[in-house]
Parts: structure tokens; C-alpha cells; sequence
């Protein structure tokens, strides 16, 4: 599931609000909005892109962090989202999250997945297999970090790339990829 995800795109789109910097100075929270969509993609052998989510989470980085002590993950969302990819182009954008979170500096999401097939136009349905099908996991780094401020919200913006995503291996005659 790992390459499932390898193409997604991070795009930080902060929204700036009216209030002057010293009256956040006491806010301890901001909000987060993650959304996904997808990119634009030949859809003329691949009617759907199904992919079942069932958490998100999110990791802050302070300065003194390394590798060896990983700051633990906070969890944005424990909702099951299925969603069909190819629903998201042209700028249609579905939200997977928004939750209030501690005003920080945040590195990665990560994404665990349950399930994922291709559904083609002909009607054929390729379940995609997935790694630790109970646990599979995505993570998604993101560069620069996204800087949740108490008080404003941030958006973060998952761009998915159907096109460079599912790799194809295995008996396809089956319909397992």
C-alpha cells in the first residue's frame, strides 16, 4: 500500500485571519483541515479508483527531536472513508479530516488503509493487495512542514495520483493486482 501512496502530492494552503499575532499569543489550538483529490487522469479503462481509509493520524516535530526519539502520532480521525479517487478531479476536493489540534509545527500524515480495488470500465474488479492488510499504512512527509496556529485554520491538500499509484503484478486474468 506503501507505493499505493508514493505519488501523493503536498500542497499547505493557510488561511490567514483578521486577528493581529498577539492576540493568538494565548491560544493553544488551531484547527486542521486535511483534504484529498485526485489528479487528472485518462479515465477511459478505469471507471473507479476505491480506496477505504479507517484512521488518520498526524506527527509534530520540535527542534529537539532526532530519529531515535520519534515524537508519538496524533489521531485526527478514527472515521472509515471510502472514496472513489477518480470522483476527485478538476478541483473537487473530499474532506478526510478536520479537527481541532495543538498548535504546532507537523512533519507527516499517516494514512491506514483497509482496502483498495480498480474498478475497469468493462465491469472487471481488481482487489489491490495490500501489506499488513489489518495495519497498512501510508506515510505521507510533508515539505515544508504545515504550521497549525492557535486560533487560524490550516488546510492540507493530498494530491493523488491515480495514473502513477497502483502497480499492476500478478495474475490479472484473476483479478488480483
Amino acid at each position: 500500500m506503501n507505493k499505493l501512496f508514493n505519488s501523493l502530492l503536498i500542497l499547505s494552503l493557510f488561511l490567514i485571519s483578521c486577528e493581529s499575532e498577539s492576540d493568538l499569543s494565548t491560544d493553544k489550538e488551531g484547527r486542521l483541515i486535511v483534504r484529498l483529490t485526485d489528479a487528472p487522469f485518462p479515465h477511459h479503462l478505469v471507471r473507479e479508483a476505491n480506496v477505504a481509509i479507517s484512521k488518520i493520524e498526524i506527527r509534530s516535530r520540535s527542534k529537539g527531536d532526532d530519529e531515535e526519539n520519534d515524537p508519538a502520532l496524533l489521531t485526527i480521525s478514527e472515521e472509515d472513508i471510502k472514496v472513489n479517487l477518480l470522483d476527485l478531479t478538476n478541483g473537487i476536493t473530499m474532506t478526510l479530516a478536520n479537527a481541532d489540534i495543538p498548535a504546532a509545527k507537523y512533519d507527516l500524515v499517516r494514512l491506514h488503509t483497509t482496502a483498495a480495488n480498480l474498478v475497469l470500465e468493462d465491469g472487471k474488479i481488481f482487489n489491490i493487495r495490500l501489506p499488513n492488510a489489518e495495519n497498512s499504512s501510508t506515510d505521507v512527509f510533508i515539505k515544508p512542514y504545515i504550521n497549525v496556529k492557535g486560533g487560524l485554520t490550516s488546510d492540507l491538500l493530498l494530491d493523488f495520483d491515480v495514473s502513477r499509484s497502483f502497480l499492476f503484478r500478478g495474475n490479472i486474468e484473476q483479478g488480483s493486482i
